[in-house]
């Protein structure tokens, strides 16, 4: 069940993002996410609860793929446009 879930996830998003439809539009989504990600860390690093400042590990851990990731799409697409060129 989870290898068909994941076969088909990645065939939809392989289709999405060859008609370029999805493929414009994911840096766009990294960068928001990531943004309100910082944004959200940013405030829990001023907050002096015990709590929150284990939310901001768990923020940590989510931040860094998705920089990870908003770097190579940025670097894909700054390549790609190049060789158009």
């Amino acid at each position: 069940m989870s290898s068909t879930v994941t076969t088909a996830t990645v065939a939809a998003i392989t289709t999405a993002t060859m008609d370029g439809g999805l493929g414009h539009a994911l840096p766009l989504i990294a960068l928001m996410v990531l943004a309100v990600g910082l944004f959200a860390r940013d405030l829990i690093l001023a907050s002096r609860n015990q709590r929150a400042k284990r939310l901001l590990r768990g923020l940590d851990i989510g931040n860094a793929p998705l920089a990870i990731g908003f770097v190579l799409i940025a670097t894909i697409n700054a390549a790609l446009t190049l060789h158009a060129l």
